[in-house]
């Protein structure tokens, strides 16, 4: 699919008007660190679900102990979880083509980022057997490092209006997988094991709680569809140096996926899936740069910007409040290639 648009964003600029590649074509290799809070948002920690074929296999387990009537209920919590900022170091390069009035970019970025992650689930059983209830509260802390790999694509039009004021818009494309395995310790009472116990007479009263080791494997993913449109201003200070704040409004799209999620008991071998469904997202905000564009000869030019890329949620499960924010330095190295 990557390959798709980057084929896709090249093909475009060979469908620009002769006259217009005639007059420039530029290339510019960039280096690009992004920092992403995407890991870091208040909102949308969903719980874990349980397994409902693990549930029906605990509860026949416990029939055949305490009795046909007895009923297993479980509930996961809200949980949480603490993680770093992910830092993209990116690398990659822009292809333009042009006139002196209007100009077509391509840009396209790669990096890869790791990042420490924790994450805590509550999780509430309760066993209705004998006339009896008995409620056991679990609580999972994972912890461990979480890799990521990122790939940005962009395609973007700007017409200058005159020496000072152009617009500009186009659509851009990021990609996020990453994944992560988590060491993971569990405490519990014993107070479902202990109601079983008295009413099967299979054994002796646990008062004490339950330690638990577990490993617990993620892998997820993320499409950005945008569109942007908006306007550049430039202020030349300088006989070969010129500032520049690029503004822009986007309206984006992030599909729903699939979020694998894998708990493994280290002590005793099983495994449950514990995949979920993750919402889609549909956002907007400003897209803003400020940077400076120095001359460095007739054909070189090095350009610096600070880019910060705002995502305001309208849909999915957080609220406008909590956005995501993609911010950090661009440099770039042009040379035109000539008439």
């Amino acid at each position: 699919m990557a390959l798709r648009w980057l084929l896709l964003g090249l093909a475009t600029l060979l469908l620009v008007p002769a006259g217009a590649i005639a007059a420039e074509i530029s290339l510019s290799p960039r280096f690009v660190v992004y920092f992403d809070n995407g890991e870091q948002r208040q909102q949308g920690i969903g719980a874990f679900p349980i397994p409902a074929d693990a549930l029906a296999e605990l509860s026949d387990q416990i029939r055949a102990l305490a009795g046909p009537d007895a009923a297993l209920s479980g509930a996961v919590g809200e949980g949480g979880g603490s993680a770093r900022q992910i830092v993209f170091p990116m690398f990659g390069g822009a292809i333009s083509v042009g006139g002196q009035r209007t100009q077509f970019t391509f840009t396209a970025l790669y990096g890869e980022a790791e990042s420490r992650s924790r994450i805590v689930v509550p999780l509430t059983l309760s066993l209705d057997a004998g006339g009896f209830t008995a409620t056991d509260l679990l609580t999972s802390v994972s912890e461990g490092n979480a890799s990521y790999r990122r790939l940005d694509l962009e395609l973007t039009a700007q017409h200058r209006l005159d020496e000072r004021f152009a617009l500009i818009g186009g659509v851009r494309y990021e990609r996020v997988r990453g994944g992560a395995t988590l060491d993971s310790a569990s405490t519990s009472s014993n107070n479902i094991a202990n109601l079983t116990a008295l009413l099967s007479g299979a054994g002796p009263v646990d008062l004490g709680l339950s330690q638990g080791a577990e490993r617990l494997d993620l892998r997820s993913g993320s499409e950005t569809w945008s569109l942007r449109a908006g306007a550049a201003a430039f202020v030349p200070f300088a006989r070969r140096q010129l500032a520049y704040v690029n503004g822009m409004i986007h309206a984006s799209h992030t599909p729903p996926r699939r979020g694998a999620a894998v708990l493994t008991d280290l002590a005793g071998g099983g495994a449950l899936d514990l995949s979920a469904d993750l919402a889609a997202e549909t956002a907007t905000g400003p897209d803003i740069s400020v940077g400076i564009l120095t001359r460095l000869g007739d054909r070189l030019a090095l350009d610096v910007r600070y880019r910060g890329i705002f995502y305001f949620p309208l849909s999915g499960v957080r609220s406008f409040s909590d956005p995501r924010v993609n911010h950090g330095l661009n440099l770039g190295l042009t040379v035109a290639l000539g008439r």
